[in-house]
């Protein structure tokens, strides 16, 4: 079993129009009420800034995530930090989400190593 993570930054722009902001807010909120029911205590969620929220997940957690925000029609691209392992890279983490959605498209990185590496 993999323990690979990524975490997806999910935002709302600040410096647009109110309505398009109330809407990108409110998709926030729907993004984390899925991310909390699907994953539980297998996820993390984090809102260091207003407008902003992260959702770190392995990959069995993060791809019912996404797959449900799909169903949802409130999933733009996604953009994951990976924090692979040996046995997963960063692109082998997007393909994995990529089979267990339809239409989503996942961009991966490896995250950047923090000063506690």
């Amino acid at each position: 079993m993999s323990r690979t993570f990524a975490t997806a930054t999910f935002t709302a722009d600040g410096n647009a129009s109110p309505l398009v902001y109330a809407f990108q807010v409110a998709r926030l909120a729907v993004v984390a009420e899925v991310a909390a029911r699907i994953g539980g205590n297998k996820i993390t969620l984090a809102r260091p800034a207003p407008g902003l929220l992260l959702v770190t997940a392995h990959q069995d957690e993060m791809a019912a995530i996404v797959a449900e925000l799909e169903k949802a029609q409130v999933l733009s691209p996604l953009l994951l930090d990976v924090s692979a392992t040996e046995d997963v890279a960063a692109e082998d983490y997007a393909e994995f989400i990529r089979d267990r959605t339809d239409n989503v498209v996942v961009v991966a990185r490896p995250a950047e190593a923090g000063p506690a590496s």
